[in-house]
């Protein structure tokens, strides 16, 4: 028996969207007496008004500027709102009333009209369609939408529809400068100048969503818009007289209720996005809020102007302003491009919660950032100038060997060492044994999140990372003979000694990017400078290495990260000699280590594993603050020349 569970609601979704004229068309035709089943939604909260003792704060910008700075920064502050209104902004009353006007009467067109800019894609600036993640919520809400990409470029102008065109681009401009004036008062707030946020382009990016509720005929089935926060910066609503939206407010007890937000003529409704969250360190707060299905007999109109950051490319990273990061209060949130973070949002449903999660450190990181270990702390003393004073590190491969000698070098000469590596038990051992100044974080550096784990411990830890040494490496499969390679082995020493290098090239760039500063090293080996004196896949992978840091020196230069390797000689150290044995398990380890050191070209001294750590901390240092792009050949002069031995006829 067919029931009202078992529509089709595929097929309904695509014949509702097919016919581009929206939940106005559905009112139009008749349809909709009754509540179609795609907009139902199976647990919906009551439509609870707020106690008349609620009302969202307001905050006069006519006020002198220190008391409006201190009224906006309360609302928007994380023990409290995150949602004000501001009046006396200097937008004129009939300004609004036209943008309003506007907007109604585009949706109200016949739906001929306003079929021809149904679109569900915003490319060329412009897009009308009814809600935006249709396809991917779990019911729809009574609400139509017509979007305008406004900024950093707006849309050619005769993409925008007549009927609203000269009042829209006129709203444009003037919500901008509110929008900018508000970011003023939020940036004082923070205890900075004003031009905080507008420095990181967060006014230019600007999309604009003029929303339509048609009358519901069964409201309490449904919503306008479902509860969300907003994925950006900030939010500037304007919206007419019928009211509907309302904010959720948590009391100091931890209880939460829906509070309306009651419209004011002339007032301008703000909320604090997920980013500003992230960007103010969680001194401002993103906060759920919804619209209600509307209940009247005239239609709602809004217009809410989204405002993100103009400036994006997998270069750009945003995250915690590092001006609001201290050692008292770390870095809540990692790094992240714009692409990855947009990315996050439409993959969630409209109605999911806040994105923040998704970019909070782990809390096993932010338990740690206040010095929290369960390691002995012993101390590690140094007569030694201290090169590295200031400054904080991650090593991979740290738990013995040139990891663990780098480590030693770096804290002697002043800088706190995250010790990485898939070594639980002896990175531990190494951490106490290196003191207060290092410390340990299992790593697995074929995993991509673990890599970038590492690099936010140090920033939760320490508030900052400014050299990331990618040193974690193996010796591959040892095969002699190419016809003998196995190629999952191949596939093995190529994710160990080169994928791991640009993951860590790429979570080190994501913090040390915005900071304008900051060293990136990398192990690669002089079997990736001359062929033929490893198995093929091991030099193969230190080749790599090699292009990785060139390619990365090159991007990266443009924002002040420097990226070198360092290329050692074989060394005697447990890796090297594991190496060796593996291929000539009859020689002892004395013989083994006499070998290798027999290798170098030098004569009255040999490669220690404290040479290749001492050019480690040269390059990590200021003293290398220009130089960028480099292999710093650790050799001897080993691969500089080859003696030509004539054999006489």
């Amino acid at each position: 028996m067919a029931t009202a569970e078992s529509f089709d609601r595929t097929a309904a979704l695509k014949e509702f969207d097919e016919a581009k004229t929206g939940v106005r068309g559905l009112v139009e035709s008749g349809a909709a007496a009754t509540l179609p089943p795609i907009f139902r939604h199976p647990v919906l909260r009551p439509r609870c008004s707020s106690p008349s003792s609620l009302s969202v704060p307001t905050v006069d910008l006519s006020l002198p500027r220190p008391a409006a700075v201190a009224l906006a920064a309360a609302a928007a502050a994380a023990c409290d709102w995150g949602f004000f209104q501001v009046v006396n902004h200097g937008l004129p009353l009939s300004l609004i009333d036209r943008a309003i006007s506007a907007v109604r009467s585009f949706h109200e067109q016949p739906s001929s009209v306003r079929a021809a800019f149904y679109s569900r894609s915003v490319a060329g600036g412009v897009s009308y369609s009814s809600n935006v993640d249709l396809f991917r919520s779990g019911a729809a809400s009574w609400r139509d939408t017509i979007q305008l990409q406004m900024g950093p470029t707006r849309p050619d102008p005769e993409r925008i529809p007549p009927v609203c065109r000269e009042e829209l681009l006129a709203w444009d401009e003037h919500v901008a400068a509110a929008g900018r004036a508000v970011m003023g008062l939020l940036s004082e707030g923070l205890g900075a100048g004003p031009g905080l946020l507008e420095a990181t382009t967060c006014a230019e990016g600007r999309l604009m969503a003029c929303h339509y509720y048609p009358p519901c005929p069964e409201p309490d089935l449904t919503v306008g818009i479902a509860e969300h926060a907003d994925p950006g910066v900030l939010t500037v609503l304007a919206q007419d007289g019928v009211g509907g939206l309302q904010v959720k407010w948590t009391g100091e007890d931890g209880a939460s209720e829906w509070v309306d937000v009651r419209p004011a003529s002339g007032a301008l409704v703000i909320n604090v996005g997920d980013l500003l969250q992230i960007m103010s360190n969680d001194e401002y707060k993103s906060v759920e809020h919804r619209v209600l299905a509307n209940p009247h007999q005239e239609a709602r109109v809004s217009i809410a102007t989204f405002f993100n950051p103009g400036k994006r490319g997998d270069s750009v990273f945003y995250g915690s302003i590092p001006e609001l990061v201290s050692p008292a209060k770390p870095a809540r949130y990692r790094n992240f491009t714009m692409a990855e973070f947009m990315g996050t949002f439409f993959g969630k449903k409209i109605s999911s919660r806040s994105l923040i999660d998704h970019f909070k450190l782990c809390k096993r990181i932010w338990a740690m950032r206040a010095g929290v270990s369960h390691l002995q702390q012993q101390h590690y003393f140094s007569t030694q100038p201290a090169r590295l004073a200031g400054k904080v590190a991650v090593i991979t491969g740290a738990a013995s060997g040139l990891g663990k000698a780098a480590a030693a070098e770096f804290i002697r000469h002043g800088a706190k060492v995250i010790l990485a590596d898939v070594h639980h038990e002896l990175g531990k051992a190494t951490a106490d044994e290196l003191g207060p100044a290092a410390a340990f974080v299992g790593c697995d550096v074929t995993q991509e999140p673990d890599v970038a784990a590492a690099v936010d411990l140090a920033v939760a830890k320490h508030g900052q990372l400014d050299i990331m040494f990618n040193n974690a490496g193996v010796a591959g499969s040892l095969a002699t003979c190419i016809t003998d390679l196995d190629l999952a082995d191949f596939d093995r020493t190529i994710a160990v000694n080169a994928r791991s290098v640009v993951a860590g090239i790429k979570h080190a760039a994501r913090v040390m990017v915005p900071r304008r500063a900051g060293c990136i090293l990398c192990t690669a080996s002089i079997a990736g400078v001359l062929g033929g004196m490893t198995p093929l896949d091991y030099s193969v992978s230190k080749a790599a290495v090699l292009g990785a840091m060139r390619s990365a020196a090159a991007e990266l230069g443009k924002h002040g990260v420097r990226v070198n390797c360092i290329s050692p000689h074989a060394l005697p150290t447990p890796f090297g000699i594991n190496a060796i044995k593996k291929m000539m398990p009859e020689v002892d380890v004395r013989r083994v280590k006499e070998m290798i050191e027999a290798t170098g070209e030098l004569a009255g001294t040999k490669c220690e594993v404290k040479d290749v750590a001492n050019a480690a901390v040269y390059l990590a240092s200021d003293e290398a603050k220009y130089i960028s792009g480099h292999n710093l050949v650790v050799d001897g002069g080993f691969t500089a020349y080859k003696y030509l031995q004539l054999t006489p006829p």
